[in-house]
């Protein structure tokens, strides 16, 4: 099967819009979501309404919850929390009845996804390391686990048993063919916000029978995006920021 994994759309639509063209040109049987739906961005219920037609398979983020309803806004920075009342403020019921409804880990035999961490997930952790990693291998059942919460793209392998492990990260088009007796943490990126220096959308294709993950970079209208969140009332950084990617 063909997977298409997104993670970190954060109510960017048009960045959604580019990002699901460019993954229905291809062969596509399922689409997996990695949180975080909404926050920062101005059209929280397009974005959600899309993966819900799609029938995604999807976890919940820190910020689905919050806007949501269910999570404090206490630990967010500030203009995320800003952006978060409006999120609030702005989901119809529906949008907030199904984001409320999502498990924040989903594991399948061939796969794990979760959007922070295996590490006590509703505490929102980062897998930035190897020590990180580690212990979400230490965790893991499955050989593949798929998060986001980052914003940034990056793999880190674990062969057995020897359990050496290894890490990188990339803002670009990349294919990773997946080894035997290795396991993997695969972050999708950011399709939304990403902050790794590219601001082209990030997804990936993950083909379960040839092993391979394809990971996709694409433009879409910035400018658009960053002057709906303008024209919101949400804090500028959150438009000035999809113009560098970070």
């Amino acid at each position: 099967m063909r997977f298409a994994v997104l993670a970190d759309i954060h109510g960017n639509l048009e960045a959604l819009n580019a990002t699901l063209k460019v993954l229905n040109s291809c062969t596509i049987d399922r689409f997996i979501i990695l949180g975080d739906l909404v926050g920062y961005g101005a059209d929280p219920n397009a974005c959600t309404e899309i993966i819900r037609n799609i029938k995604a398979v999807a976890v919940a983020g820190n910020h689905d919850l919050a806007a949501a309803g269910k999570r404090s806004l206490e630990t967010f920075t500030p203009y995320a929390k800003e952006a978060l009342l409006w999120t609030r403020e702005t989901l119809n019921d529906d949008n907030k009845k199904y984001l409320s409804s999502l498990p924040v880990l989903s594991e399948f035999q061939a796969f794990t996804i979760v959007h922070s961490s295996l590490d006590d997930p509703e505490k929102w952790k980062y897998v930035l390391d190897e020590s990180d990693a580690e212990t979400n291998f230490n965790l893991l059942k499955t050989d593949i686990l798929f998060i986001g919460h980052s914003h940034i793209a990056g793999v880190f392998g674990s062969n057995y048993p020897e359990k050496n492990i290894s890490g990188s990260s990339f803002n670009h088009e990349k294919k990773i063919q997946l080894l035997p007796r290795t396991r993997y943490i695969i972050n999708a990126g950011s399709a939304g916000q990403p902050r790794d220096g590219n601001p082209k959308a990030c997804s990936l294709i993950y083909d379960s029978a040839k092993q391979e993950v394809q990971f996709h970079r694409v433009e879409y209208n910035i400018p658009l995006a960053g002057k709906k969140i303008i024209d919101a009332g949400l804090p500028p950084i959150l438009a000035n920021r999809l113009t560098g990617g970070y």
